[in-house]
């Protein structure tokens, strides 16, 4: 998966799309996959998150969190790991 600071959107392979129980090869709103994180665990993942965005590449991104999956509503724990890469002229991407 991969996200552009400042798009708003989640771009995924076929394996993240199996966890979050989303289309396979799309890009979605960033809160639609947040939006499948467990309600007790949304604030720590997002805040996470954020901070790994905040460091423009200084923080590596690990967080441990359940998804809950609509199709047949099962809960599943996911870890993910993630980098922010910054370029020359400040554009970034977050990759996990």
């Amino acid at each position: 998966w991969y996200t552009t600071p400042g798009k708003a959107t989640i771009r995924y392979d076929e394996r993240f799309a199996e966890i979050f129980d989303l289309p396979p090869g799309q890009t979605v709103p960033l809160l639609d996959a947040l939006a499948r994180v467990y309600q007790g665990d949304r604030d720590d993942a997002a805040g996470a998150a954020t901070d790994t965005v905040a460091s423009q590449g200084e923080k590596h991104y690990g967080d441990e969190y359940q998804v809950l999956r609509p199709s047949d509503g099962s809960l599943v724990w996911v870890r993910s790991t993630g980098q922010m890469y910054t370029g020359t002229d400040d554009s970034g991407r977050f990759v996990g």
